[in-house]
């Protein structure tokens, strides 16, 4: 629990904070290297006041992280990290070191699994050509794992990006046949020298956008 409330102070703050803080040297350190100290900032209070974006990651993949908080996460890390960044500090923490319990390893790589599926939920358009083709080959390294457990994760997220992908697809297809609507403009003045754009009420311009 406090926990979830350090990560809610923190992305909450993100707004207020000046990026350098968060995209440093350290994003070029793998996420299983990187040094406890210096990873948090803390104010006078004892809140936190920034952490390396290692340390971010390693919160949302937590297994006692609310989905609530992965999400507000995934809606404000543009901010301060790119989606192909993103990606690679996800897969870094896939990747669990052997001093690793299997147990927990299986854990951290649910908890991985289930912060990638909401992303593609959430926020599909941050998915280039580029980062799909990377996703799809994680997934289907992920469906050979010995781990049927993670085998089946591999299922899920297939599902989220098919469902995903179709769903823009079909918005964009919506969109392109949606015709623009008849201007609501009286035809016998439409050439008077005295019609001007102030003419035209503001609803209509808007409609015609």
């Amino acid at each position: 629990e406090d926990e979830n409330s350090e990560l809610e102070d923190l992305l909450c703050s993100l707004e207020l904070m000046e990026s350098e803080q968060l995209t440093n040297s350290m994003d070029n350190v793998n996420i299983w290297d990187e040094s406890p100290e210096g990873t948090l900032s803390f104010d006078a209070d004892g809140n936190i006041k920034y952490a390396t974006l290692n340390k971010l990651i390693e919160l949302i993949s937590s297994n006692n992280t609310a989905m609530s908080l992965v999400q507000m996460f995934l809606v404000t890390y543009q901010s301060f990290a790119t989606p192909e960044l993103l990606f690679t500090k996800l897969l870094e923490r896939f990747n669990v070191p052997d001093s690793i319990s299997p147990a927990d390893a299986t854990v951290i790589r649910m908890k991985v699994g289930n912060v990638l599926r909401k992303w593609i939920e959430v926020c599909a358009d941050d998915f280039s050509a580029d980062l799909i083709s990377r996703l799809n080959h994680f997934i289907r390294e992920l469906g050979y794992n010995e781990n049927k457990t993670l085998a089946a994760l591999s299922k899920t997220l297939r599902n989220a990006l098919t469902k995903a992908t179709n769903k823009n697809a079909d918005l964009k297809i919506r969109q392109f046949n949606k015709t623009t609507p008849a201007p609501k403009i009286n035809m016998k003045t439409i050439f008077d020298p005295g019609l001007d754009l102030f003419s035209i009420s503001g609803e209509e311009i808007a409609r015609q956008m």
